[in-house]
């Protein structure tokens, strides 16, 4: 499935690609589709390029690449923590 919804200590997520989300263009596509899947977050990828911003009240992540940046910033990855129903995320340098 290009698309999945999760639960993690109590937070909905939906994980996609991006792509099929108009993602380089407009964030509250994501957002809509998330909230329409019940969901408070979702994780995206297809940029290459690190995210992390609340778009009308849903938590969006993309962790950018590991190796291929499209942005000009170093490669990233994403730490996240989901307790007692809230979600925090910090992107990191992987070198």
């Amino acid at each position: 499935k290009r698309t999945r919804v999760v639960e993690l200590n109590g937070v909905r997520i939906l994980l996609t690609h991006g792509d099929n989300h108009s993602i380089k263009k407009d964030k509250t596509v994501i957002a809509r589709a998330a909230e329409k899947e019940g969901c408070t977050a979702a994780f995206f990828g297809h940029t290459h390029a690190r995210y992390c911003e609340t778009v009308n009240g849903i938590f969006l992540l993309n962790p950018g690449s590991c190796d291929m940046q499209s942005d000009g910033t170093k490669p990233s990855y994403a730490v996240v923590e989901i307790a007692d129903g809230k979600i925090t995320a910090e992107i990191r340098d992987v070198r």
